[in-house]
């Protein structure tokens, strides 16, 4: 098992007996959530060869990015999630399959056919796997 300082700054927030699943139907724990996502952002981009400091130091969506209809669609949790979560998609990949957080700009272009789910996760163009979703 591979281990960093970024992954071992979040230890505490990873779910465990002593520690559960603090989301629920009705919550989602954004700021464990987005802290995870970018502490794996971060182990990916160090394990790639490349200093942090390099990286991009802000999130993508922001009060002011955030795409029209957003606050109507999707829960404000989700929002806060989005805007606590660093993008780097447009720096490499982040899994094998997975490019990144979807640009605010493509989220409404990535609706499933009932509109019950958004393409949260971009996938890597060369997968023939199915984009991640969260409903």
């Amino acid at each position: 098992m591979i281990s960093s300082d970024a992954l071992d700054e979040v230890s505490h927030l990873r779910v465990s007996a002593e520690n559960p699943v603090t989301s629920t139907d009705e919550h989602l724990d954004f700021e464990r959530c987005a802290a995870l996502h970018n502490a794996i952002l971060e182990h990916g981009w160090i394990a790639g060869g490349r200093d942090w400091a390099d990286a991009p130091s802000h999130p993508e969506w922001t009060d002011e990015t955030v795409p029209e209809g957003a606050t109507e669609n999707l829960h404000p949790d989700l929002i806060e999630f989005l805007k606590h979560c660093l993008a780097l998609e447009k720096h490499g990949i982040l899994f094998h399959f997975t490019v990144g957080l979807s640009p605010c700009s493509d989220l409404w272009e990535r609706l499933d056919i009932d509109g019950d789910c958004i393409a949260l996760y971009n996938q890597n163009d060369s997968s023939s796997l199915s984009a991640t979703t969260i409903m």
